[in-house]
């Protein structure tokens, strides 16, 4: 009974934790991530705010305390709960300093807001999967040690969220962000596999390694294609149109290009010996051939035709659930001894 709890638990955390890397890449392709420029609250609001008016300055108009407007380009904060009078004094306001992101979209707050819900969500089952883990302390320690991870990641990916809106997405937090969301799918996937304790099917050594190899390079390839992104947003910020950012994105970009013809080659050679080893798994390793397809489809894409927004964020979750693929398959096997 407590296995199936348990189980279900994880998959749960599973699927909320990939909805959370679905919302923010759709976050990033919209240009959401500073519609809330604070952090729990947005706009010092619970509810985020719907009207521009809720954020600014107006005489005889009442503010709670850590509320925050927009005045003359600056954010401010309210440092007590009190009224306006006929002029704005600067003595009842802080000025906002972590950053000067100092605009409102209600549709950039609202993509933000519902991003931070989902990440809140994600932590209601990934708590319960660590309190039922208690319990497996003296059964299966590795269960209780991955129910507890993947709970301290949720959390140091909600505290770095918080870090890159006080940095105003600055890259590098946005890199560490992207492989701690990597970890908790990749924690919650070994938990899952536990838990399920299925027969796995004998391969060769050689394919065994190689497969760890195709691990390693997929998550690689993740983390040079975040790079990217983070080169693309630096440019598109400068003023560079999307028609001319290839030409000057740095080095980056061309081991990321030239490293996919590795991947496509690699994971179609260990498909091939997987298929032909017998795992059983065919349907896993076909599902793996066409996401590996369509991933390659959409860089081809993003490659020729001037990195259209919408492909962005559509070739991070087919990282993504390439990645879940071949992990879950992974699994599934050993080496054989002989």
């Amino acid at each position: 009974m407590m296995r199936k709890v348990a189980l279900n638990l994880a998959r749960v955390s599973l699927v909320f934790s990939m909805l959370v890397v679905f919302a923010g890449s759709f976050v990033r392709m919209t240009g959401s991530g500073m519609g809330c420029p604070d952090w729990p609250k947005c706009f010092g609001h619970i509810i985020p705010p719907t009207d521009e008016d809720q954020v600014k300055w107006e005489s005889e108009k009442f503010f709670e305390q850590g509320q925050m407007i927009l005045h003359e380009e600056a954010l401010w904060i309210a440092n007590a709960s009190f009224e306006t009078s006929e002029s704005f004094n600067p003595n009842n306001w802080e000025k906002y300093t972590r950053h000067d992101y100092a605009h409102f979209n209600v549709y950039h707050t609202w993509t933000e807001y519902i991003n931070r819900l989902i990440g809140a969500a994600t932590g209601i089952p990934t708590f319960f999967l660590f309190l039922v883990g208690l319990f497996y302390w003296k059964r299966d320690k590795v269960v209780t040690l991955f129910a507890a991870a993947s709970l301290f990641l949720l959390g140091f990916e909600a505290w770095l969220g918080k870090l890159v809106v006080d940095g105003n997405l600055v890259p590098n937090q946005i890199t560490i962000h992207m492989f701690g969301a990597l970890l908790i799918v990749t924690i919650l996937t070994l938990l899952i596999n536990r838990l399920k304790n299925n027969s796995r099917s004998l391969i060769g050594k050689k394919t065994f390694y190689l497969f760890l190899i195709v691990i390693g390079i997929s998550i690689l390839q993740i983390l040079l294609g975040t790079g990217v992104r983070e080169e693309v947003d630096h440019l598109l910020k400068s003023g560079i149109e999307r028609i001319n950012l290839i030409e000057n994105l740095p080095v980056i970009y061309a081991i990321h290009r030239s490293f996919s013809i590795l991947v496509m080659l690699i994971n179609g050679y260990l498909i091939y010996k997987l298929i032909k080893a017998g795992t059983g798994q065919k349907a896993y390793l076909f599902m793996w051939g066409g996401i590996l397809l369509i991933e390659v489809l959409l860089g081809i894409g993003l490659t020729y035709l001037g990195f259209p927004k919408e492909m962005q964020p559509a070739h991070l979750i087919f990282a993504f659930l390439l990645f879940l693929v071949q992990l879950y398959v992974f699994l599934q096997v050993k080496p054989d001894r002989d």
